[in-house]
């Protein structure tokens, strides 16, 4: 999830940056390992989906406030384990409830995982300015199909509205629902 507030730029996880002495020579150095996981502008859309998920969607109890929060939760079958994975402009972390073996976690209200990442980076964002997550330009809006993707008709049962880059919009005619033949 990192790369999503990084403009799609991927950095390895490393544990230190820089071992020194008490003299101030550098025994160990850490350098960050980086290369490019998607195009900005597949970032930036992420990002505006994602965003949308933690304001208005199920991850709304990780929202803290002080600064854009995107992000996602997560549910296994019968309740096992519960996720929020979710970022800022400044950090992205993970919350997982569960137990090691299978076990239903039992919870009144919101998501636990998303509180808990509340609570947390709350306190890791105290003091630091409002940063708003950077956003695509030029995104259309279009209906389509939510079962196959493509351009819904008056046979689609499921229809929905989504944002896409200009030459992500369908343009094809949904297949999947047709209107019944009558002889």
């Amino acid at each position: 999830y990192a790369s999503f507030p990084n403009n799609g730029t991927y950095v390895k996880p490393y544990f230190y940056t820089k071992v020194v002495d008490q003299n101030g020579r550098v025994l160990l150095e850490n350098k960050a390992d980086s290369h490019t996981a998607m195009t900005a502008e597949t970032a930036k859309v992420m990002n505006s989906l994602l965003s949308y998920a933690a304001s208005s969607g199920t991850g709304t109890p990780a929202n803290f406030g002080s600064t854009e929060v995107a992000g996602k939760t997560g549910t296994t079958s019968k309740d096992y384990d519960r996720w929020f994975a979710g970022y800022t402009a400044y950090y992205t972390g993970v919350v997982w409830y569960g137990y090691d073996y299978n076990k239903t976690v039992v919870y009144g209200g919101a998501n636990p995982a998303a509180v808990t990442w509340k609570k947390v980076m709350s306190k890791v964002h105290n003091g630091m300015p409002y940063k708003s997550l950077s956003k695509p330009s030029g995104l259309v809006t279009a209906e389509y199909c939510f079962d196959s993707g493509m351009l819904p008709t008056e046979n689609c049962p499921n229809k929905a509205t989504g944002s896409f880059m200009p030459d992500g919009v369908p343009t094809e005619t949904c297949t999947m629902h047709t209107a019944p033949v009558v002889d």
